[in-house]
C-alpha cells in the first residue's frame, strides 16, 4: 500500500524540502476485509492552517488495483490548526501599559482550522 500526503488547498501533493511526502508498507491480507496503517513522518513546523489528505493506493506486482483519492475527503483529512494572540491595555485597548500597582491585559486569542 502506498499512500501520499496533498495539500487540499491546492490539491497538489505536499512538498516538505521540495519532496512530496509519502509511505509505504507490505501487507498481506488473511480475510477479505480489513485495516492496515501507514506512518507518514515529516516536519510539519510550516503547516499551521492548512489541511491535508491521505491519498491512497493498493499495488499488486507494480500494478494500481485500488485506491482512494478523495480531496474533500473528511475521515482522510488531517488538520493543522493555527493559533495567534493580541494583548492590550484593558482600560483603552492600546498596548501600553502604565506600571501601576493594578493592570489589566485583554488577551485576545485568534485561532482556524
Amino acid at each position: 500500500i502506498r499512500g501520499t500526503l496533498m495539500d487540499q488547498e491546492t490539491g497538489e501533493e505536499l512538498l516538505i524540502d521540495d519532496k512530496p511526502v509519502t509511505a509505504e508498507a507490505e501487507f498481506t491480507p488473511e480475510e477479505t476485509s480489513g485495516t492496515t496503517e501507514l506512518t507518514f513522518t515529516f516536519n510539519a513546523e510550516a503547516l499551521a492552517g492548512k489541511t491535508l489528505v491521505v491519498f491512497e493506493e493498493i499495488l499488486y506486482k507494480d500494478q494500481v488495483v485500488a485506491s482512494h483519492r478523495e480531496i474533500s475527503s473528511d475521515p482522510q483529512s488531517i488538520y493543522f490548526p493555527q493559533i495567534g494572540t493580541s494583548a492590550t491595555d484593558g482600560e483603552d485597548g492600546d498596548q501600553e501599559i502604565l506600571a501601576d500597582s493594578e493592570v489589566t491585559i485583554k488577551d485576545t486569542v485568534s485561532y482556524e482550522n
